[in-house]
């Protein structure tokens, strides 16, 4: 197959470097729903809304949160959060950049 398509990431094997990044597993998951409940516990929303589609100021500040301290430990990568929340990697992107702006100008 010599055609543009067998040339693209997916199409390559496993192990790669150029391969999706692997999924989250079942400890991953585990994991990630503790720090959901966490978020939600300190924040005071229910943890179902922290992966739906709402976005009230509350929410969002969870999930940012949220999506902070998962992306914070290495573990996962902004596609994998992404995944996990329901989202594009480019929103998990612009949600950590807030969330560090905000960080920073509560720290001042």
């Amino acid at each position: 197959m010599n055609n543009y398509l067998s040339r693209w990431p997916w199409r390559e094997p496993v192990g790669t470097i150029n391969s999706r990044p692997a999924s989250i597993g079942p400890t991953g998951k585990a994991y990630l729903r503790a720090v959901i409940m966490d978020v939600a516990a300190r924040h005071r929303v229910d943890p179902e809304l922290l992966t739906g589609p709402k976005r009230t100021k509350e929410l969002t500040l969870a999930r940012r949160e949220a999506w902070a301290t998962i992306h914070g430990t290495g573990r996962f990568s902004t596609p994998q959060i992404g995944r996990f929340f329901n989202r594009d990697h480019s929103t998990i992107v612009c949600g950590l950049a807030k969330y560090r702006a905000l960080a920073q100008q509560e720290a001042a």
